[in-house]
């Protein structure tokens, strides 16, 4: 449910992708994953230099030791009102969106040499 691939695509170039089950990792966790990821990459596969992970049963002890009514109550008055579906944090990014489009255009093969060489570059297609 989780696989991480390293591939050579060139002399001293190098793409890792990690493929995974949404249900292996949510949002909150992925950055944790890639995190460790990269500090093993760095440390040569070693893992020696991560934090221990935590045990299950400290996480089921400090579940059972929450006010649950408390915490209920407290998301009731925090979507009060509330009559659709609403953010209760703020969203990521600060960037804009657009729909998807093609683009089709004519170049000449001077320009379509040089887009070429321009995305293998930077390694993607055109």
């Amino acid at each position: 449910m989780l696989r991480v691939l390293l591939a050579k695509v060139g002399p001293d170039r190098h793409r890792m992708m990690v493929t995974l089950h949404h249900l292996v990792l949510d949002g909150w966790s992925l950055p944790i994953l890639l995190d460790e990821l990269w500090a093993c990459y760095a440390a040569s596969g070693s893992g020696r230099g991560l934090p221990a992970a935590a045990q299950h049963r400290e996480h089921v002890a400090w579940l059972a030791r929450q006010d649950v009514p408390a915490a209920n109550e407290a998301w009731r008055a925090a979507l009060a009102g509330a009559e659709e579906p609403t953010l209760v944090a703020p969203a990521a990014g600060t960037g804009t969106s657009a729909a998807p489009a093609r683009v089709t255009t004519l170049t000449g093969r001077e320009l379509a040499a040089a887009l070429g060489e321009l995305s293998r570059v930077c390694g993607v297609t055109l």
